[in-house]
């Protein structure tokens, strides 16, 4: 009788055992290839012996599946504010590097359970973020004491982590290339921090709050005189609920609702489910959402900029929507980021749309405008429209070759991703599209004294994926000294900017 190898869930028939194997955890790549592998009939795997055939099943699930420490990943429950930790938190794997050194290593929290642990999320283009590990790195010397243990914690990896911690060279040992820790402790933004002590989240500050005196509080398990920069909740999509509390106006299409604490802030989205049709936005400033509706009609180099929108409403009351409490650490903080979430709940808002049937994104948004124009209307006697009087002149960038002609130039060969910057020239090597290449033509266009633009901004009509992984080079900006210099480094790629001066539409509101 044949033997069947669990795979998983799934079982695939085979004519052997695998004796003295431990194989509980397989990828799909590697399951489809086993079961290839025996529907051929291979006569080799057929031929292997017993053990042999084992062995063989185990290197190609290593080889597949790679060697994360963080690969098997767990049931992650959220932990939030005040609650316990389980007792595998502390057992599980994390990749980490000794900042000073550039060594790699494998750490696991129970080494610090006894320990003040604070966790500060981070990442290398996040200046915020390097400011609060300075800070504690700072701290750690002036402060040494043996009951606290910062712990910085990126999604990055070693490599792309490894400039910035050489340069920095902190003396911390930061997690790399989580996935784990970012799903127990959710946060949209970083810096952010979480403090944990005696197998309890006791605090999650911004990091203004990281003193002394604060860690001195949380060691001796005092009460923590901060504002919890709590954002770890997200909007259920699937129930499309909320506190009926929440809901302001639902006497138009949809339903206005007010600012939800604690979750994230979510721009309009989008989609079709069974037979009906569902848009929703989460926690968005009331001119973000004005801007989130009529986001098509805009000028695309206008959208989600100040540009977006002709204020034609009284000064006062527009400094009244607009104007967030100042953002000064000099003075209270807790005083401060009171304020600023005071203003949050009187000024931010989210709205539940769904529709019978299945229809399409911008009939989903005309419905959106029509409801914002109604309540903010009757609240604060303001209307929004689309207009088009304002002249600009401005570069778009075009095609001169078919499009699967320039993506052919641009796809890079072999593996890797890397940036070599030489003397004369910088070369890219499977980077997105929109975050180098569009980024360079954009700055070179500033050095172009030899035209006039009223923005030096960049449409992009290529129809070219902001996420095509794009190899090319350039060379280094102070040598673009013309826009024709310009034309023929684009020319290269099967590229041209166009200058085109017109009356571009922007969002009105008046009151």
């Amino acid at each position: 009788m044949k033997q069947k190898l669990c795979l998983g869930n799934c079982y695939a028939l085979t004519k052997h055992k695998l004796h003295q194997l431990n194989i509980r955890n397989f990828s799909l790549l590697a399951v489809l290839t086993i079961m290839c592998l025996y529907t051929r009939g291979l006569r080799l795997v057929q031929k292997l012996p017993a053990r042999s055939l084992g062995i063989l099943l185990l290197c190609l699930m290593t080889a597949v599946s790679g060697t994360n420490a963080q690969s098997k990943q767990p049931n992650v429950k959220m932990i939030r504010v005040g609650d316990s930790i389980p007792d595998t938190f502390y057992h599980m794997t994390h990749h980490a590097v000794d900042a000073r050194t550039g060594e790699g290593q494998v750490m696991k929290l129970a080494d610090y359970r006894d320990k003040l642990i604070i966790l500060d999320f981070w990442a290398s283009w996040c200046k915020a973020c390097l400011h609060s590990i300075n800070k504690f790195d700072t701290l750690k010397h002036d402060f040494p004491h043996e009951q606290y243990v910062v712990i910085p914690v990126t999604t990055e990896t070693k490599s792309q982590s490894a400039r910035t911690m050489s340069r920095l060279k902190w003396d911390l040992i930061s997690i790399v290339g989580d996935t784990i820790l970012g799903q127990y402790f959710p946060h949209q933004a970083i810096p952010h921090q979480v403090w944990m002590v005696n197998d309890r989240v006791v605090a999650m500050p911004n990091y203004y709050y990281s003193t002394r005196q604060n860690i001195e509080k949380a060691i001796a398990g005092k009460q923590l005189p901060l504002v919890n920069n709590i954002q770890d909740l997200k909007f259920n999509s699937s129930s499309f609920a909320v506190n009926p509390k929440a809901r302001l106006d639902v006497s138009g299409h949809g339903d206005i609702i007010g600012y939800l604490e604690g979750y994230q802030w979510e721009r309009a989205t989008y989609f079709q489910r069974n037979d009906s049709t569902f848009l929703y936005v989460i926690n968005m400033p009331w001119k973000s959402l004005y801007a989130a509706a009529f986001e098509e009609e805009i000028f695309p180099l206008f959208r989600r900029t100040p540009d977006a929108i002709d204020w034609r409403i009284d000064k006062a009351l527009k400094e009244k929507l607009t104007n967030k409490p100042e953002f000064d650490l000099t003075g209270d903080l807790i005083a401060m980021d009171k304020r600023r979430n005071a203003w949050n709940r009187q000024n931010r808002f989210g709205y539940l749309l769904r529709v019978r049937g299945l229809v399409g994104e911008q009939y989903m948004k005309k419905l959106l405008q029509e409801d914002l124009n109604k309540y903010f209307k009757s609240r604060l006697g303001i209307t929004a429209s689309i207009n088009a009087t304002k002249v600009v002149r401005y570069a778009v960038l075009r095609l001169t070759k078919p499009k699967n002609s320039v993506e052919c130039i641009l796809t890079p060969m072999g593996d890797g991703q890397s940036i070599q910057h030489t003397a004369d020239s910088s070369i890219y090597r499977k980077y997105p599209f929109s975050l180098h290449f569009r980024l360079y033509v954009k700055r070179a266009l500033k050095r172009c004294s030899d035209i006039d633009l009223d923005l030096f901004s960049l449409v992009d009509s290529t129809g070219i994926p902001n996420s095509f992984m794009a190899s090319f080079s350039f060379p280094r900006l102070e040598k673009i000294d013309s826009f024709n210099a310009l034309q023929n480094e684009l020319e290269r790629y099967g590229m041209i900017i166009d200058i085109e001066e017109k009356a571009i539409p922007q969002l009105v509101l008046e009151d």
